[in-house]
């Protein structure tokens, strides 16, 4: 079921998603789309095996009801809880955060963009949400389509946090304020994918996890790793007692050698571990 956070009650109308980031493009691929039942409930039939999916929940078109948001309760794609299909799942139960709005005369629109490869310009961003708040208040949001190009509508005159949002990428914020007029060009970069690098899609021999370098580092450090076939990898980081510290990657690759840069800004001083596993390959550096 999807239910408000407000008032626990069901979310009547709407629909659910299952994503899947593709890491090698940048592409999310809609795995499954539903729709929402008036009694909150949705289910989805065609779920592959095995894949890590992140579910979203979207309002109807062109309502205030509520914002796009992540299972379990969520508008950070990175706080989102990611499923992977192993069996039937159920009571896979999310909550969503309301728009407070009426119908009002004033939009605010423009593009997202991403790094180009390379020399080239910066590229459109499709599937990045921009969230338009009021303090911790919902008033509206848009959707980037193919050429980048969002619109968020209804909204009074006044001053507005946009908190953008796309799977991949560091959230991007800006402050605006509308006095007597649509706010046009507001536009939001977002700059490179954050944590996977593809080195390259040759296909490698056998699994590899390189020595991360430098070693000892202050703060980033890089790992290299090889997956010679498609599938689930996970690259987990442990510190000297054998308690988990961050779950670095825990997604779907196709064969081909990755890095990694791992930020411990966040971590003690001292000596960590780190294990990548792929099916039954399972290999530990320090």
């Amino acid at each position: 079921t999807v239910k408000y956070k407000d008032n626990n009650q069901p979310v009547k109308r709407g629909y659910a998603k299952a994503l899947k980031y593709k890491y090698q493009t940048g592409e999310i691929e809609t795995v499954d789309s539903v729709s929402i039942l008036s009694d909150g409930t949705y289910t989805f039939t065609g779920m592959p095996r095995g894949d890590t999916l992140y579910i979203m929940y979207y309002p109807p078109a062109d309502t205030l009801d509520f914002v796009p948001g992540y299972y379990v309760s969520t508008t950070d794609w990175q706080q989102a809880a990611k499923i992977i299909p192993l069996q039937n799942l159920n009571n896979t139960n999310g909550q969503v955060d309301r728009i407070n709005n009426s119908i009002n005369p004033y939009t605010i629109s423009g593009k997202a963009f991403q790094n180009g490869s390379l020399d080239e310009a910066p590229a459109p961003l499709k599937n990045a949400v921009i969230y338009v708040l009021q303090g911790s208040v919902y008033k509206n949001y848009g959707i980037t389509n193919s050429n980048g190009e969002y619109i968020a509508a209804n909204l009074p005159p006044g001053t507005y946090t946009l908190t953008a949002h796309r799977i991949g990428f560091a959230p991007v914020i800006q402050n605006v304020t509308i006095t007597n007029s649509n706010l046009q060009n507001i536009n939001f970069n977002f700059g490179s994918p954050i944590g996977i690098e593809v080195i390259s899609s040759e296909v490698p021999g056998r699994f590899s996890l390189g020595q991360n370098y430098p070693n000892p580092f202050n703060p980033v450090t890089n790992i290299k790793f090889s997956v010679p076939k498609t599938g689930v990898v996970k690259l987990t980081v442990f510190d000297a007692a054998g308690r988990e510290t961050a779950v670095l990657f825990n997604g779907e690759l196709s064969a081909g050698t990755y890095n990694y840069d791992f930020d411990a800004s966040q971590l003690a001083s001292g000596i960590y571990f780190y294990k990548l596993e792929a099916g039954e390959f399972t290999q530990t550096k320090k």
